[in-house]
């Protein structure tokens, strides 16, 4: 188990969730059976990972406070940068205004990858190195190509990191890593379509995840029922309500964080997206596990404890993006990732 030597806090979130919606059941390579009520967000045809990015990011700022001067990091989660060799972060301290004495870059680890970003953060921060650290994540997923895909969406999330204070909305207990190799999921390179074998996904992310879980939890002294809430890695419904049954929680630890039926499972946030839908409607003094994954890169597993200060904060936005929303069809989706992707229409 990680802990930091100076105590942590989440001073501000946001996210950013793309108007546009398509049921899944009117996607033609769907798999299995979905239920009719699930969908997933898209993006429209002037969005891309980097613009979902600056909006989540300016909406943490805002909650946070913090004057863009602090900020001695900005880590951005992906697994969908649009421009090779160029991090999505140096493109959000150009835009964000914080360009110079930054440290900027991107982390790639599928659905671990904000997630990673959220852990490199605990440690700039409580090392010393910067004041305040920002851990973004966000992916925009082309057309589904297999069963992995089916609930692939698009979406980001960022958090504004601080030493905790009487500021802080909440602050962080504990964090756990656990890591095992996967070779079931891969793409060819100059593609963005990622392929899943199947073979050995929902073994090793059970493996992961209720590792580094019970590896959290041994190191805090805490049980499953010491929390509130609880956010899994949501790829598919199976693989979130298996989890939760092997790991002991009730079905109502789970309620306020299951946002894959409204938005999808954006990859690079794991369970981080969830984590969002929790706090803006979390109580001071509730506590708070979220464990995210990434196939190939392992688990991440976090302890939140919920303080005073959420109270005074404006909170709801990401709840309000949910609800609002413009469905598409399968061929309007299609039209909007040929513009995104630079054809004709």
């Amino acid at each position: 188990m990680f802990r930091t030597h100076a105590r942590i806090g989440i001073e501000g979130f946001g996210a950013y969730l793309p108007k546009y919606r398509i049921r899944i059941r009117d996607l033609p390579l769907a798999h299995g059976s979905p239920s009719p009520d699930f969908e997933k967000a898209i993006c429209g045809p002037d969005e891309d990972a980097v613009t979902m990015a600056k909006e989540a990011v300016e909406r943490a700022l805002r909650m946070a406070g913090v004057g863009r001067g602090k900020i001695g990091s900005i880590l951005c989660g992906t697994s969908s940068n649009p421009y090779s060799g160029k991090p999505i972060g140096t493109i959000l301290s150009k835009a964000l205004g914080m360009e110079g004495a930054i440290l900027a870059a991107d982390i790639n680890f599928s659905g671990k990858s904000c997630s990673e970003a959220l852990q490199l953060c605990l440690g700039l921060v409580g090392s010393g190195m910067v004041d305040y650290a920002i851990a973004s994540g966000s992916d925009s997923i082309p057309e589904p190509g297999g069963k992995g895909a089916t609930y692939s969406s698009c979406g980001a999330a960022a958090f504004v990191i601080g030493r905790e204070s009487g500021s802080s909305i909440a602050s962080i207990e504990g964090s756990s890593t656990w890591v095992m190799d996967a070779l079931d999921t891969w793409s060819v390179r100059g593609s963005a379509q990622r392929r899943n074998s199947g073979r050995f996904a929902e073994r090793v992310l059970a493996q992961c995840v209720i590792a580094s879980v019970k590896d959290l939890l041994s190191g805090l002294g805490l049980s499953p029922g010491d929390f509130d809430h609880v956010v899994l890695p949501q790829s598919d419904p199976k693989s979130a309500l298996d989890l939760a049954k092997r790991l002991g929680l009730k079905p109502e630890q789970m309620e306020a964080g299951f946002v894959l039926p409204k938005a999808g499972n954006v990859e690079s946030l794991s369970g981080l997206l969830g984590l969002i839908a929790v706090l803006d409607v979390a109580k001071p003094s509730e506590r708070i596990l979220v464990a995210t994954f990434g196939s190939g890169a392992g688990s991440d597993s976090f302890s939140l404890l919920v303080k005073d200060a959420i109270e005074g904060r404006e909170r709801g936005d990401f709840l309000n993006q949910v609800s609002k929303k413009a469905y598409i069809d399968h061929k309007a989706y299609l039209k909007f990732l040929n513009r995104n992707s630079g054809g004709s229409a």
